[in-house]
């Protein structure tokens, strides 16, 4: 039902909002909870109230780098603190300020932007802020700082040894990096259904954390769960923290330890669990971010199919995994995007071992950079360049059939659309879930 309000008045978010907050507290009047679920309702609300207040736009001319700094084509994006509020800025690549970097700013302009409200809101920051020039007030080092420096580093590496558009397709498959994308190879990827390939989501983390398993376990059990969710905190941040990110990461450490306490944890309940984590930390995310939506309902999709653990091994399972994430996706994809997917599930089935191949030899760049091996560089860039010739010709093959896509322009259309198929689904498809 939360969902719901955020589905049917996006554009107004406190209204939304407050009926969601009433909604619940309706819901709660007429159900008996545990008091550990009634604490958890209610610190959620409390959080919901506490972003609903206007924020205090008082600027002051010292900031903070406080989050990541990204890199694209023609410019730099950082967000900057003060004592109240995280603020955007977009800089010259020129600049080249760092995370945790003091600075002074001259000239110092604030700007909201109506039309990327939704923008700031997803990203909780106040607005955007512009300067024509700054003092440097001092530079602090953390391993946060190292790991952000690593990542920039193995870019460069990769953009000297890998030319575009290879380059960015590997960094997108591998940590979902698409600063370099074009606006047209964005468009095409859209248009085959093959975007969610170029961000990091739960199959990555499970692909990769199985690896670092089957390394790992020779350490014993405690060192074992230590270096592996190390591991993920690591792979979380280096990936930039996105919602699709925080969610696989949060499920997978709770798994973690699960497994280390010998105990199995209901993997739906796991889902709802960190979905409301995630709203305690920004709940601007269920109505502005997309993929907030887009990853839990697809992780539940692929949850309550039968047998979900053999996916990646299974491509009759494969074929059913799309087809149910189509369909829980649907409100999202029709009503948001104004396109249905009819045929993406081929595209995606000429790409699956190619791209999973591509984030394996990743992985095995990525160690053989952090220790110098160069003299395997070579064949694993050459193979980089194989297999993204292939997905390039999958998109150029597949973009091509005029029903891959189809956008729908009409509201009315899209509505009778969506009732149609979530009828056939619940004629035809409601027995292949475990719900």
């Amino acid at each position: 039902m939360f969902y719901f309000f955020s589905l049917l008045l996006p554009f107004v978010f406190n209204l939304s909002f407050i009926l969601a907050v009433l909604w619940v507290f309706m819901f709660l009047i007429k159900t008996k909870f545990d008091p550990l679920t009634s604490f958890l309702i209610l610190l959620l609300l409390l959080r919901c109230f506490m972003f609903l207040d206007t924020q205090n736009l008082t600027l002051n001319n010292q900031f903070l780098v406080c989050r990541e700094t990204f890199e694209y084509r023609s410019y730099d994006l950082i967000f900057l603190c003060d004592s109240n509020n995280t603020y955007l800025s977009y800089l010259k690549p020129d600049f080249r300020l760092n995370y945790l970097d003091e600075i002074y700013i001259k000239d110092l302009n604030f700007i909201s932007n109506k039309e990327k409200h939704s923008y700031y809101k997803s990203l909780n920051v106040a607005g955007e802020i512009k300067f024509s020039n700054f003092v440097l007030l001092n530079s602090k080092t953390s391993f946060l700082g190292k790991i952000y420096d690593f990542k920039k580093e193995f870019k460069d590496f990769v953009f000297l040894n890998l030319n575009d558009p290879f380059a960015n397709l590997f960094l997108g498959i591998l940590m979902g990096d698409r600063s370099g994308f074009s606006e047209f190879l964005n468009h095409d990827l859209r248009f085959v259904g093959l975007t969610h390939l170029v961000a990091v989501s739960g199959m990555n983390v499970i692909l990769i954390l199985k690896i670092v398993k089957s390394v790992t376990w020779i350490f014993g059990r405690r060192i074992s769960f230590l270096i592996n969710a190390s591991f993920v905190l690591f792979f979380a941040y280096f990936t930039s923290l996105t919602t699709s990110v925080l969610r696989a990461c949060f499920m997978a450490l709770i798994n973690l330890w699960a497994d280390y306490n010998f105990e199995k944890f209901d993997s739906i309940k796991v889902l709802f669990f960190t979905a409301y984590a995630l709203l305690l930390i920004n709940p601007y995310y269920i109505v502005y971010d997309l993929s907030y939506g887009l990853s839990f309902l697809a992780t539940f999709a692929l949850i309550s199919i039968k047998k979900t653990e053999e996916i990646v091994n299974n491509w009759k399972l494969e074929v059913q995994a799309n087809l149910v994430s189509f369909w829980f996706t649907l409100p999202i994809l029709l009503f948001a995007f104004k396109s249905l997917p009819i045929l993406t599930v081929f595209s995606n089935l000429l790409v699956l071992i190619p791209s999973t191949i591509i984030l394996y030899l990743g992985l095995l760049l990525i160690v053989l950079f952090l220790f110098n091996f160069s003299f395997l560089n070579s064949p694993i860039f050459f193979l980089l360049d194989l297999f993204g010739s292939y997905f390039f010709w999958v998109v150029d093959f597949t973009k091509k059939f005029p029903l891959m896509t189809v956008l729908i322009e009409s509201f009315t259309l899209r509505v009778f659309v969506f009732l149609a198929l979530i009828l056939i689904f619940f004629v035809f498809l409601r027995k292949k879930f475990i719900f």
